[in-house]
């Protein structure tokens, strides 16, 4: 996952770089078809690659595990960050700590 997402940004840089050149502008579609990819596709890849950076998924020592056996770190978020919201103004005490976190 990682290496097609960091793959796609670099066709993505490298024929922005030509599209520049020629006063054009380049699309997603162009680096998925390069990718032998559908465009939802390459979305959705990204979209669990960030989730994944943002769950402090160690790339190199885990890069062979499977979605389908993690998906708490690569695929929606689970229920528990779901119902954790920001707090209400009533919900802060004077002192600017929040008093309740979850629903």
């Amino acid at each position: 996952l990682d290496t097609i997402v960091t793959h796609a940004k670099n066709l993505f840089a490298k024929y922005s770089a030509i599209a520049r050149e020629h006063n054009q502008k380049v699309n997603w579609a162009t680096v998925a078809k390069e990718l032998g990819i559908h465009v939802k596709v390459r979305e959705k890849y990204s979209r669990m690659h960030a989730r994944a950076c943002a769950r402090n998924f160690d790339w190199k020592d885990c890069s062979s595990w499977k979605i389908k056996d993690h998906p708490e770190i690569f695929l929606e978020p689970a229920s528990r960050e779901k119902s954790i919201k920001m707090p209400r103004s009533s919900d802060i005490e004077a002192s600017g700590v929040p008093t309740t976190v979850l629903v």
